[in-house]
């Protein structure tokens, strides 16, 4: 890692480089990315494909640095030795995938490389001998999307500011303006991601007798907390937003007033922020504004999604909060919302 930079700075960058990106994405818009002759006969959701091709590798590679297991072979045969050859085997194993796909995968990568760099501490990550790949480079957030920004940047804009039928061209400007709110929502959401991962690390270990304490009586219990957390997200995501909850939803109904396990209620956590994830990923800022109706006690109001993603937010943080306090008060490790 560059001299003068912390870990959160460099995970910060990350997320910055990623949400210009996505922006850029946006911006384009699905109707155009896979329309041909981007770059060389490319469309953009082949220059996606490619770009999450050499990430996954990378991400391969930097955890094995931290494992110090070998690394994980590519998906791409081994006598390929090439990067044109490499890059023609991604083109054609992408090619006929549809776009959803490869837009997820391109997603998935990079929460991967987020992951694995969260995995290091300070001292790891300023230890360029880790990195032998790298032949003592050192790197920063941007470096990781320094080939993106070299080879293939220029052509999307290009294609983004050409003129065409399907969607009006998109000022400068206005990506400029997309790109700034997509960077806050992105900023948003990773703290989100991080409050999640700390509500897990803390209910994780507890036994079952400490699931069931509470704060005073008449409370929830720790147990109790998560599992309403939990419930609230399949709800409102499922029953208000409509969305096809999928396994995380069959897996929590089918034993809805069942008393979980700690590792039951991890699962569940990640189960259900991976719904929730994967919703935010696809949705536009015009789709944060579409509206659905509810019942609030007889009078039918209409919620935008916005509204219910801030609300399930803000209920995570307040009974997040409850199962801090409930910890520290029975003398348990409760710091996660420091």
């Amino acid at each position: 890692m560059e001299p003068g930079i912390t870990k959160a700075q460099l995970l910060d960058e990350l997320q910055q480089e990623n949400a210009r990106f996505e922006a850029l994405l946006a911006a384009i818009g699905p109707a155009r990315m896979t329309q041909p002759e981007v770059a060389g006969g490319w469309s953009i959701k082949d220059i996606v494909a490619h770009l999450t091709g050499w990430r996954r590798r990378t991400v391969a590679r930097f955890r094995a640095a931290r494992s110090g297991d070998p690394v994980t072979p590519p998906p791409w045969p081994p006598e390929l030795q090439t990067d044109d050859d490499v890059n023609a085997w991604i083109y054609a194993a992408n090619r006929d995938r549809p776009l959803a796909d490869v837009l997820s995968d391109s997603r998935e990568a990079f929460q991967q490389l987020v992951d694995a760099f969260s995995a290091f501490d300070e001292t790891e990550l300023r230890d360029s001998s880790r990195f032998d790949w790298l032949d003592g480079e050192r790197f920063r957030g941007a470096s990781f999307f320094g080939h993106f920004h070299d080879e293939h940047e220029s052509d999307m804009c290009a294609w983004l500011e050409q003129p065409g039928d399907i969607i009006p061209s998109i000022s400068m400007k206005e990506m400029r303006q997309m790109t700034e709110d997509t960077l806050t929502l992105t900023l948003f959401y990773t703290q989100w991601k991080a409050y999640q991962e700390h509500i897990k690390e803390a209910v994780a270990p507890l036994t079952a007798e400490q699931l069931t304490l509470r704060a005073a009586p008449g409370l929830r219990s720790i147990g109790e907390n998560v599992a309403h957390i939990i419930g609230t997200r399949i709800g409102w995501f499922t029953e208000t937003l409509g969305e096809d909850g999928g396994e995380a939803k069959k897996a929590w109904e089918e034993r809805r007033d069942a008393v979980r396990t700690a590792a039951e209620l991890a699962q569940a956590l990640d189960a259900t922020w991976q719904l929730m994830a994967d919703c935010l990923a696809r949705w536009s800022l015009a789709d944060m504004q579409q509206t659905f109706p509810d019942d609030w006690e007889g009078e039918i109001v209409h919620l935008s999604r916005a509204w219910v993603v801030w609300h399930v937010l803000e209920h995570d943080l307040h009974h997040g909060g409850e199962v801090s306090l409930t910890l520290g008060m029975h003398g348990l490790k409760s710091g996660f919302t420091s």
